[in-house]
């Protein structure tokens, strides 16, 4: 491995879609030795196509055609961020990817030391939340057809292979972080810092991103029966619980 990656811990910000990835990586990213990629590498992980070299300093901070989806890959490139220097002076590199569930072993098979932080959210939000954008017809990131039955499969899907990956792993390098509760502790948040390889955050940096969440929790969603039903019904509540029972305890 390259001296300049094998320096650097490498962390995998996954979980369910609408689980609080994006924001818990946003929180990470606010550290000055924290550079994780916003889905830098959608489809080459989608495509189980990563390799060492991507993580390489020139490849890594080198947007090239077909890496993703969209946007700019990381929340520093901004056009005027020296995304080098970035790289240079960080210690915590990676990606988010919320799907990482499916591609578990791929990544591992190419970097055995890579840590994963999994964001767990209870199934009916994450079912209503899918829902929600599926009925919005303005918006075209998402297609109309990924409703909450989607969503409690690929939960479904997501818990039982992350129970499966926890009990390969170390919680060193698997951490299980329940969406319901970090937000709530900035002290917990700074463990995460810890956890990831780096040092603690001064508090008042994550501030103004802990408060947008305390407003965005406590947003009313409209009442679906037939979804909390259908929930009720078909989510792998056992499964939900052992994940529950391995989860970010310091």
């Amino acid at each position: 491995m390259n001296q300049n990656i094998s320096e650097k811990q490498i962390v995998f910000i996954c979980g369910m879609p609408r689980s609080g990835t994006s924001t818990i990586n946003h929180l990470l990213n606010l550290h000055p030795h924290v550079m994780i990629g916003a889905e830098r590498y959608f489809n080459v992980i989608q495509g189980a196509e990563l390799t060492v070299q991507h993580l390489d300093e020139e490849r890594y901070t080198t947007m090239c055609d077909g890496d993703t989806h969209s946007g700019t890959g990381f929340y520093q490139n901004d056009g005027k961020t020296d995304l080098g220097q970035l790289y240079r002076n960080a210690e915590v590199i990676g990606d988010k990817y919320p799907m990482m569930f499916r591609r578990y072993q791929h990544v591992l098979n190419v970097l055995p030391q890579a840590k994963f932080l999994y964001m767990l959210r209870n199934p009916l939000s994450v079912c209503e939340s899918y829902e929600a954008r599926a009925s919005n017809e303005a918006d075209n990131l998402w297609t109309r057809e990924r409703g909450y039955q989607t969503a409690l499969l690929e939960w479904n899907e997501s818990v039982a292979n992350t129970l499966r990956l926890a009990a390969q792993l170390p919680k060193e390098q698997l951490l299980i972080v329940e969406y319901e509760d970090i937000f709530q502790d900035k002290d917990r948040l700074q463990q995460l810092y810890k956890w990831c390889g780096t040092q603690f955050l001064d508090l008042e940096g994550i501030a103004p991103v802990m408060d947008y969440f305390q407003k965005l929790i406590v947003k009313p969603v409209p009442r679906n029966e037939m979804i909390r039903k259908y929930v009720s019904l078909n989510a792998d509540w056992t499964t939900y619980h052992k994940l529950l029972q391995h989860s970010f305890n310091f």
